[in-house]
């Protein structure tokens, strides 16, 4: 990283271009630039009303940023449904539309412009729009919903070129789209919502359908690939535990049958479905999975593996668990979004965890509390929920991280772990929780057993991969820590805890001298989490042990900067079985020029 200062914001940028520009130009130059001038007057004027600012004009392409993500969605209605409304006295062939992308994230301010990816991604989501539309982020929509009447539709994760992770696209429904896009049906606002019939004995959680893989391949094996396939990824996914996977005897009667995705879910009570096709032609393996809102008729996720053949069964078992445990994030990720899309009266047990989680997520004190409010509302009306108490454990870890002590949660954080193990022991995620809690009390041995079990129990469970690797780590063996750690991210890329696990191969990398390779994962875990304070620590002493000093010192301005009440107590805190470890780091810090505030523990 360059030793010069940036500042740095957290804004909402909008990026705005013409719909088929080159073939608007070459039909009549002089009317498509009076278009284009009266239509950049209309956005110009939008954006400066809800409080945006332009900085940016490229050919038939505009750039603002706003503080707000409310006022940016509003001006883009706004401007866009003027837009449309001045088309309509136009030839279609004629008339000009734009697309719009919006994204929230940290960006480089330099005289008066916008840069780095953030910046990028608003731009790979006007692509994506729809002409005359509005394509969002995640994190626009996390910011924005419940706060606007808008309906969205969940287009599922996109990879964009140059972008390392994926990111989560949703178009906004404007008035009018039913008529455009007919057959794209929009995500509730939430105050309707449909019920499918419920799984008996559980009642308020989503079923989960994996329907027959289709054979697209030229070679005899294929089939048996595609069939097989899909019965490891059902008998996987059953071992997740806290949805419900319907039987594959009642999944597969619809192999073959030209039924769509909402009658599907409706005969078979399923939320969600699993789709996808194989084909094996030479000695190339292409596998293709979507996820689908049943209810809505939505993809959420796809993505295609492709691998050269070699060990089929292996091959086999291995994108299994790949897609197994991707798609239980995919479909965790679906149910806050669709929890907090519903009115606060309107919550069972199961969506006031999921909205609970949702604000967890966020990493944020504010957010904690409510979290933490919710899950106990969930707990109050349910005391043997294994969902409620999985999650109010998970937030007895976070708080002690966040607030770098308070052994009394680790135990509490192992109790409730403990009790839901008690209601169901098949459940791999209790077990993984008690392991946590011990590596957190500095007992990195006796927490490999439960965390091996949590494995044995779930195989793709990419979190508990992830702690056996801490347990190495915490127990000074940095080398073994590497193999669980890399399986973790092979399991699950897109996991909103891959910001931890890279910082955690950071430093098992930084721990056996591997320098290069640590400041690699620190800065692509910083990039997930810029105010992570540990991945950030580990840089310096990366920095600091490869004689980069001044480099070392940029560092420290930035764990300043995210961190200004970080002290070396909060990292003597870290439990190192070995405190040489902490001691290190904290030399580090030393060198580079780190003052630390007191602390007040």
């Amino acid at each position: 990283m360059s030793a010069q200062k940036f500042r740095r914001q957290l804004v909402t940028i909008m990026s705005v271009d013409v719909v088929s520009y080159s073939r608007l130009m070459g039909a009549d130059e002089e009317a498509t630039l009076a278009q284009l001038h009266n239509h950049r007057k209309t956005v110009d004027s939008s954006v400066t009303r809800f409080g945006g600012r332009m900085f940016g004009v490229a050919g038939d392409s505009q750039m603002a940023e706003f503080s707000s993500p409310v006022e940016a969605i509003r001006s883009a209605v706004e401007f866009q449904t003027a837009i449309r409304e001045s088309n309509l006295s136009l030839d279609n062939d004629l008339s000009m539309s734009l697309r719009v992308g919006l994204n929230i994230g940290d960006v480089i301010v330099e005289n008066g412009d916008l840069f780095g990816d953030d910046v990028n991604i608003a731009a790979r989501l006007q692509e994506k729009a729809r002409p005359g539309g509005i394509a969002i982020s995640q994190t626009v929509f996390s910011h924005i919903s419940g706060k606007t009447s808008l309906r969205f539709e969940d287009a599922g994760m996109q990879e964009f070129k140059n972008i390392n992770v994926p990111v989560r696209l949703y178009h906004v429904h404007l008035d009018g789209d039913d008529k455009i896009h007919s057959n794209a049906p929009a995500v509730p606002d939430g105050r309707q919502e449909k019920q499918l019939s419920q799984v008996p004995g559980l009642a308020d959680r989503p079923a989960l359908a994996v329907l027959p893989f289709e054979d697209e391949g030229s070679s005899n094996d294929s089939p048996y690939i595609a069939e097989g396939l899909s019965e490891d990824i059902a008998i996987g996914l059953a071992k997740m535990r806290w949805f419900p996977v319907i039987s594959r005897n009642s999944s597969f009667v619809f192999r073959g049958k030209p039924v769509d995705e909402k009658t599907i879910g409706q005969t078979l009570g399923a939320r969600y479905l699993l789709e996808g096709s194989v084909r094996l032609r030479g000695e190339q393996l292409r596998v293709t999975a979507q996820l689908v809102n049943a209810e809505e008729g939505v993809n959420i996720w796809t993505n295609t593996y492709q691998y050269p053949m070699e060990n089929m069964f292996d091959l086999q078992d291995e994108i299994a668990q790949n897609i197994i445990s991707v798609l239980s994030t995919q479909v965790d990720q679906a149910e806050q979004s669709r929890s907090y899309a519903k009115p606060y009266e309107n919550l069972d047990t199961w969506d006031l965890v999921k909205r609970g989680l949702w604000h967890q997520n966020k990493l944020t004190r504010q957010d904690a509390t409510k979290a933490h409010e919710l899950f106990s509302q969930a707990l109050e009306r349910d005391p043997n929920s294994v969902e409620a108490l999985v999650q109010m454990s998970w937030w007895n870890f976070w708080h002690v991280w966040t607030q770098q002590g308070d052994d009394e949660k680790l135990v509490e954080m192992e109790r409730l772990a403990r009790w839901a193990m008690h209601m169901d022991r098949m459940d791999a995620r209790p077990h993984m929780l008690v392991g946590i809690s011990l590596l957190m009390r500095r007992k990195a041995g006796q927490a490999r057993s439960p965390l091996k079990e949590a494995i044995r129990l779930n195989p793709s469970l990419a979190i508990a991969h992830a702690a056996i690797g801490t347990a190495y780590i915490l127990a000074g063996d940095g080398e073994r820590a590497i193999p669980p750690l890399k399986t973790a991210m092979r399991l699950n890329p897109v996991d909103i805890n891959c910001f931890h696990t890279l910082g955690e191969l950071a430093i098992a990398h930084y721990m056996i001298g591997r320098l290069d390779e640590s400041l690699d994962y620190s800065e692509q875990s910083l990039g997930l989490r810029p105010g992570y304070w540990y991945a950030r620590l580990v840089r310096i002493a990366a920095l600091v042990a490869d004689n980069k000093t001044n480099n070392a010192k940029a560092e420290v301005s930035e764990l300043e900067h995210y961190n200004s009440h970080l002290s070396f107590d909060d990292v003597r805190w870290l439990p190192f079985m070995d405190t040489n470890w902490t001691s290190r780091l904290i030399e580090a810090l030393h060198f580079a020029g780190f003052k630390g505030e007191q602390s007040s523990k």
